[in-house]
């Protein structure tokens, strides 16, 4: 969310983000492995829908596309880097 959410429109705030990750990854090391409960995009939207919070009421099909390419873009990164990511379809097994 932090790529979608600041990285363009507020950089000194994205810089900040990124400084606590770089902090915690050194505190903690990279992780040992990644989840990436994938569902697709019409589905997350009848989900968000059926939840029906206040603060989600403005997201959008388009929204939750964007937002699962910056995801796929962070795994493949993740993936580069050596780190493994088990994806698990959550329309198939819905927990």
């Amino acid at each position: 969310y932090t790529n979608m959410l600041f990285r363009h429109e507020d950089p000194q705030g994205f810089a900040v983000i990124e400084k606590c990750f770089e902090y915690l990854e050194g505190r903690l090391g990279a992780p040992d492995m990644l989840v990436d409960l994938r569902c697709s995009a019409p589905e997350q939207l009848r989900r968000i829908r059926n939840r029906n919070r206040d603060h989600e009421r403005d997201v959008d099909i388009h929204y939750i596309e964007s937002l699962q390419q910056e995801i796929d873009l962070l795994l493949k990164h993740a993936v580069v880097q050596g780190v493994p990511v088990l994806t698990i379809d959550t329309e198939e097994v819905y927990f």
